[in-house]
């Protein structure tokens, strides 16, 4: 392997909903592949709209990880018109994407409640964090997570946080120095539960 990192160019688009359908194994979720990729196009767009910086893991020319942040001091991203067409085009016979659509945006704000909640809060997020399943345990992640922390450090607010949850391998941001800052069940009688993490 030759791992290098380098920031987001708009024509990787393709290779990272590939990657968000097949980390989360989405499709399964979702009961199909084209489905599974239909709901990462939903998803990246919603992760977008709320990035200030993006980087990738290479591979030989091949995207293996993803980073996305949104920093206190800086804008937005803006995603060009072309992408977005890409990112919310909804087939005329697609019945389900409203529904894809409503559960994220209420995976977002249940999300959003469990921040307004927190006893502490934060300046910078780690909006979303992924790694190919074929590639995680090769040290790939903590390399995204140290420049993700050396970004934060040369911002006026360093402190920083994230979301994850059951379904994820959320000990893992314990691992990494992270602490767990609440937690939110959006069903009472469902095992699943949205965990905030921070580091000051």
């Amino acid at each position: 392997m030759e791992i290098s990192y380098r920031l987001f160019q708009w024509d990787d688009i393709d290779e990272i909903v590939s990657i968000i359908c097949d980390t989360w194994q989405l499709d399964k979720m979702c009961k199909d592949y084209k489905q599974g990729i239909i709901f990462s196009k939903q998803y990246l767009y919603q992760v977008l709209k709320d990035a200030s910086d993006i980087y990738v893991a290479i591979d030989h020319d091949k995207i293996i990880g993803l980073l996305v942040l949104s920093l206190y001091l800086k804008n937005k991203i803006t995603i060009p018109k072309k992408y977005q067409q890409y990112l919310l085009k909804i087939d005329e016979n697609e019945t389900k994407v409203k529904d894809y659509q409503k559960m994220i945006i209420d995976y977002k704000q249940n999300c959003l409640f469990l921040y307004k909640n927190s006893a502490i809060k934060f300046a910078n997020e780690i909006v979303l964090f992924a790694v190919d399943r074929r590639y995680q345990r090769k040290g790939i992640g903590t390399e995204l997570f140290k420049l993700a922390g050396s970004i934060f450090e040369k911002e006026a607010h360093s402190s920083y946080y994230l979301y994850t949850d059951t379904s994820c391998n959320y000990c893992y941001y314990d691992h990494l120095g992270m602490k767990k800052m609440g937690s939110l069940k959006p069903r009472k009688q469902d095992d699943f539960e949205i965990y905030l993490y921070g580091k000051n």
